[in-house]
């Protein structure tokens, strides 16, 4: 919890008390969006595990007589 007052207190020194709330928005919005993608590569993943496919053969087997 200390830490997130330091970091805070930094940000409103860097950023301004005016610009502050717009760029905590922009961060939410960043890390929205963020966590949005990695559900969605965490659902194609899943669905790829569900149906296995199986694996295809690398090489032709060929009988030479």
């Amino acid at each position: 919890m200390p830490e997130q007052v330091i970091v805070s207190v930094i940000a409103l020194m860097v950023f301004g008390p005016a610009k502050f709330p717009d760029s905590g928005k922009s961060l939410n919005s960043t890390i929205r969006g963020l966590v949005k993608k990695i559900s969605d590569v965490d659902d194609c993943l899943s669905e790829r595990s569900a149906s296995p496919t199986p694996p295809q053969p690398r090489f032709q087997t060929v009988v030479v007589p």
